[in-house]
Parts: C-alpha cells; sequence; structure tokens
C-alpha cells in the first residue's frame, strides 16, 4: 500500500518552523498513512465500478466522492499508476516496496519519467523529493536522444580530462540531494550494464538454442 507524502520541508525555512513542521509530521504520519491506504482502496473500486455504471449512476454519486476528495483528476492518476505496475510487474520486490514508499501524486510522477530514470533513482534507494521529479521532468537530453554533433567540435579530451571535468561538475552541485548530472551519470552506467547483461541473456539463449537442435 501507498504512503502518503507528509509536509516536505526545505532549507529556506527557519530552524524553529522547520522544528514545528517535524513535530506536525510526526503527529500526522500515522492517520495520513491509514487514510491513503483507504483513499486508495476506494478509488480502486470505484474506478472498476465506473466501467459498468449507468450514466445517472455516476452523476448521483460523484458529490459523495468530491467530499472524500476522489476527484476524476486523481482517478486518472491512480489508473496510470496501475498501468506503470502492469507494464513492470516483472520488476523485483524490492523495486515496488521503495515505489510505494511514495504518495500517489509522486508515484505518478514517477510512472510518467523515463524508467531508466526511475530505476536510478531506485537504485540510490532514497524518497525522491519533487525537486527532484522537477528536473527529471524537465531533463533536455533524455537517454538515447543524439546530440548536435556539429555543436561539439572540439577536440576529443582524454579519459582523465574528462573524468576531471565531472568530477569537478559533480563537486560544484553537491546537496543533500542527487544532482541532475550524478542522475544522468548513473543513468547512463545503469543503461550500459542492462545491455550487456541482455547481450549476455541473448547469447545464452542462442546457445541452448544450439544445443537443443544439436548444431
Amino acid at each position: 500500500m501507498t504512503n502518503i507524502e507528509l509536509i516536505q520541508t526545505t532549507t529556506h525555512l527557519s530552524q524553529p518552523t522547520t522544528q514545528e513542521l517535524k513535530q506536525l509530521n510526526q503527529k500526522l504520519k500515522p492517520h495520513l498513512q491509514q487514510y491513503d491506504e483507504s483513499k486508495g482502496a476506494i478509488s480502486f473500486i470505484y474506478s472498476e465500478w465506473l466501467k459498468t455504471a449507468s450514466k445517472e449512476a455516476k452523476t448521483y454519486v460523484q458529490p459523495f466522492l468530491d467530499e472524500l476528495g476522489i476527484s476524476k483528476g486523481y482517478i486518472s492518476k491512480l489508473r496510470t499508476v496501475n498501468a506503470f505496475r502492469e507494464l513492470h510487474s516483472t520488476e523485483p520486490d524490492t523495486f515496488f516496496k521503495w515505489f510505494d514508499s511514495h504518495g500517489t501524486f509522486k508515484q505518478y510522477q514517477l510512472a510518467k519519467a523515463n524508467f531508466n530514470d526511475v530505476v536510478v533513482l531506485w537504485s540510490i534507494g532514497e524518497q525522491v523529493s519533487q525537486k527532484t521529479l522537477d528536473d527529471l521532468k524537465n531533463k533536455v537530453h533524455p537517454l538515447g536522444k543524439k546530440l548536435d554533433t556539429k555543436k561539439h567540435t572540439k577536440a576529443d579530451p582524454s579519459m582523465d580530462e574528462l573524468l576531471i571535468m565531472v568530477k569537478l561538475q559533480l563537486v560544484e552541485g553537491r546537496s543533500n540531494e542527487p544532482s541532475p548530472l550524478e542522475l544522468r551519470l548513473r543513468e547512463l552506467i545503469f543503461h550500459e550494464i542492462r545491455l550487456r547483461e541482455e547481450k549476455k541473456e541473448s547469447l545464452k539463449r542462442q546457445q541452448e538454442k544450439r544445443s537443443y537442435v544439436g548444431i
């Protein structure tokens, strides 16, 4: 089941205010978790009921759902999340345990993001902040999109020079949250690992097939 997101604090708040919000979070946490679980269950039942309900029944029940905070937009987001679950149902349980640790709205944003980005965030193992999700949404160069080589006419730097430049950029962008560059690097590395593993699996299947037919 999902855990609803609590009040998020930022570095712009004063220390006393941050402490006040943390205390409120602690008091709200068990109740908000129960609320989100119940809201998710009610929304799922309602979404399934809508498939066969008459127009009159839908119109009559809508005010009741509105009072519960279950809008058409919320139902739509929930469907997107459920579709994401079905599409990636072969992922390990640890992935969905991490995914479920986020509230419905963040789950929706993760479901809309590039899946390689999502896996990178999962590998970090922490809950994703709204800032990180916004950065993913506004990415300029998604994985697989080729850069314009005409804009990169400078002679290729050596590997050591590249590593030094990357390290400097990582140091400059260092904070409590992974920087866009760090996420991008993790994404590219994971993508290469995944391609290599897929190639190994393909070769293994070919060998097994040849062995089976006696080639």
